[in-house]
């Protein structure tokens, strides 16, 4: 009796069927087990990530109160040194005042796009018609005193009109400006090219310098490290602010070494309008 037993239990399929399932129930367990403990984990990530960008977004509030009393400080002295001298003040002085109070609304401006590009909506006013020759004015007013320290030649093709939030856009311009000045060649004076080109339903932007350059794999910039890094330590973290501001108006930035010779081109894209101010669809 144990013999036939035996021999049935080796020729019965039911049990090595009932073995294999266990196998396999004990594999899908396992697997299971594992895909659970990986997502608890995405989640916690997700969890400290979003509480990281709630921290920042408050600190990103409360520096730019601080920044704005700052501001309306300025302007409440400017105010008060005209009020006191009166018909005392020359030409010269008035001019510089004026020069004041007109640094003031800029900066009163960026920091009010500051507070609506760091929010998690989108601003109201991003997808209209912009004057990118307009935007370059006022980053190059901005930046006027930078300019003049580092005697800085910047030429400027006529730039077209595009979709997208003036005040992110100047912010745009300032920033790749100030890095290129940032990371000029001491050596030779600095030279900025700025020029447009149209392709297809958008327009390509390009900022060429002189200045430094980039490795061939220096494009990597234009994604920086997400770790607290000092700005002297990686010249992308600038453009980590722009190319926020580039994907949220519709485009790409791009990072490149300058083709003809030493320096840096930093290119991006936004998409074009109509004569009637439409924005152009892909």
């Amino acid at each position: 009796m144990r013999g036939t037993g035996s021999r049935a239990g080796r020729d019965d399929p039911s049990i090595g069927e009932r073995h294999g399932a266990g196998a396999a129930g004990r594999g899908v367990n396992d697997r299971t087990a594992t895909l659970n403990a990986a997502y608890a984990d995405l989640l916690r990530r997700t969890e400290r990530l979003e509480r990281s960008n709630a921290d920042l977004e408050a600190l990103g509030q409360e520096l730019a109160h601080d920044l704005s009393e700052g501001v309306a400080t300025i302007a409440f002295f400017a105010e008060a040194l005209e009020a006191t001298l009166g018909t005392d003040l020359d030409e010269a002085a008035r001019h510089e005042l004026d020069g004041i109070r007109a640094g003031v609304n800029r900066a009163q401006s960026l920091i009010s796009a500051t507070l609506r590009s760091a929010g998690r909506a989108p601003g109201p006013d991003r997808g209209r018609p912009v004057d990118t020759n307009a935007v370059l004015d006022e980053a190059l007013a901005n930046l006027h005193v930078r300019r003049k320290q580092a005697g800085a030649k910047i030429s400027a093709e006529p730039l077209p009109p595009v979709s997208g939030h003036g005040p992110e856009l100047s912010r745009l311009f300032q920033n790749l400006l100030a890095n290129a000045i940032r990371f000029r060649d001491s050596s030779r004076q600095l030279r900025i090219r700025i020029g447009a080109r149209r392709q297809e339903r958008r327009w390509r932007f390009e900022i060429a310098d002189n200045g430094i350059g980039i490795d061939r794999d220096g494009a990597a910039l234009a994604d920086p490290p997400e770790g607290p890094v000092a700005p002297a330590e990686h010249p992308g973290l600038g453009l980590r602010l722009c190319r926020r501001i580039v994907e949220a108006n519709g485009g790409r930035l791009r990072l490149e070494p300058a083709p003809d010779g030493p320096g840096t081109v930093v290119s991006f894209d936004l998409p074009a309008v109509e004569a009637s101010g439409r924005r152009l669809q892909r």
